[in-house]
Order: C-alpha cells, then sequence, then structure tokens
C-alpha cells in the first residue's frame, strides 16, 4: 500500500437518515490504495447511533485489511455526545488510544 491517506468529511445532520450515503463514503475509502483514513467528524452538526455504528464497522474493516483511521480534527460536540451515550467505548475492540469515539487517533 502506498503512504497515502484517503480523506473523508461529514457535516450537518448524520443520523438515520443519511445512514446509506455515510455508509457509501466510508466503502469508498476502503478501496484506495492508500493505508490510513483520515477522518473529520468537527462538522456533524447532530449524530445518532447509526453514524457510531457505521464509523466501528468501518474502523473493523479498515483494520482488517491493514489500515489505520486517524480523526483530523476534534469531533464535534454532537459527536462527542453521542460518544458519551453510546456506550460504544466500553465494548470496542480496539485500545482507546485507537478507537476515534473514545478520544483517540487511530493510530497503533
Amino acid at each position: 500500500m502506498s503512504e497515502e491517506s484517503t480523506h473523508v468529511r461529514l457535516e450537518g445532520a448524520c443520523g438515520v437518515e443519511r445512514a446509506a450515503e455515510i455508509k457509501e463514503q466510508l466503502l469508498a475509502a476502503l478501496e484506495e490504495d492508500g493505508d490510513r483514513v483520515d477522518l473529520d467528524l468537527s462538522g456533524v452538526t447532530r449524530a445518532d447511533v447509526s453514524l457510531q455504528q457505521i464509523v466501528c464497522a468501518a474502523h473493523r474493516s479498515l483494520a482488517s485489511r491493514g489500515k489505520k483511521v486517524g480523526l483530523t480534527a476534534p469531533p464535534s460536540e454532537a459527536v462527542t455526545q453521542l460518544q458519551r451515550s453510546g456506550g460504544f467505548g466500553r465494548a470496542c475492540m480496539f485500545h482507546r488510544q485507537e478507537c476515534p469515539f473514545q478520544g483517540g487517533s487511530g493510530d497503533e
């Protein structure tokens, strides 16, 4: 794989109504040649558990392909609130420093 990264920026309301669109964006990032996906959640104004599920599934898929996920900026307040209330951090298969929803950078 190359040393390049793929950038994915999510903005606005990122709830169940956009789940299919967000999933497609992240699936496209899986297919890129780079060894890293840089995720920007700073522009998310509303989020629900579907966003967290999709990002977590993408993270697992990327890791299984030897790719890393990093955050390019601190997540928005909507994403931070989701992290607090969603409970995914307690069940995350990654260490805290690797989990985008636990304040990690995605780096191992």
